[in-house]
């Protein structure tokens, strides 16, 4: 099944400004941001696991998908997407909160320092 028009909540997996500036990947990146010390501070990989799936989770709760680019273009910015499931979002996630731990995502390292400065994040609205 793939799907056209990605929905506000979805995190759409891929390069580019497409993905980037799509609001549920901004939604992603501050839960990345809140939850970046939680896995970094998790002692054992089922610690981190658990960190991973509740971000997941929260994303699926909220009516999010994680989509993938189809193969085939189609519509919505030429191209058709498809949900990788809590499969693909475990990867996503993951990779999301390594690269956040690394300082290679300016956008999250500045979402943790504002975090810290004001002890809260929030989604924009």
């Amino acid at each position: 099944n793939t799907v056209d028009v990605p929905k506000p909540t979805d995190v759409l997996c891929g390069r580019g400004r497409t993905c980037f500036e799509h609001f549920g990947n901004d939604a992603f990146r501050t839960l990345i941001a809140e939850n970046v010390n939680r896995y970094q501070t998790a002692r054992t990989k089922k610690i981190k696991m658990l960190v991973v799936e509740n971000i997941v989770e929260k994303v699926i709760s909220r009516g999010g998908r994680f989509l993938m680019r189809a193969k085939n273009e189609g519509s919505c910015n030429g191209y058709q997407w498809f949900d990788g499931g809590k499969k693909h979002g475990k990867k996503k996630t993951g990779d999301s909160l390594r690269d956040a731990l690394r300082g290679r995502i300016k956008c999250i390292s500045k979402l943790i320092g504002e975090g810290n400065r004001n002890n809260t994040l929030r989604v924009r609205s």
